[in-house]
């Protein structure tokens, strides 16, 4: 069964991102390259979720990126382009 972003509880989906961004400065290589893979097959629209979530989920990635392995950034790429976050609206820092 797949799931969608918008198919889960707002409740749910607030709890979730109160605590990616808790979490954000925690988080590893696996655990960013994962959670954009999961955020993207789920179809969630970063472009249409709250600013600091979308903010949140860069810093994550520039937190991350310079230590990723091929598979990890594979992921969040991957991720990327399910969540409706187009190349451009990348800080430039994500895009390299």
């Amino acid at each position: 069964m797949k799931f969608n972003w918008y198919e889960l509880p707002q409740l749910f989906r607030s709890v979730i991102i109160i605590n990616i961004i808790r979490l954000k400065s925690e988080m590893n290589t696996i655990d960013a390259g994962t959670l954009l893979w999961s955020l993207g097959e789920l179809d969630c629209a970063l472009d249409q979720e709250p600013s600091y979530f979308l903010d949140a989920i860069f810093t994550i990635s520039l937190l991350n990126l310079d230590k990723m392995k091929s598979q990890e950034i594979a992921r969040t790429i991957w991720g990327y382009s399910g969540t409706g976050v187009s190349w451009n609206m990348l800080p430039a820092a994500v895009c390299w």
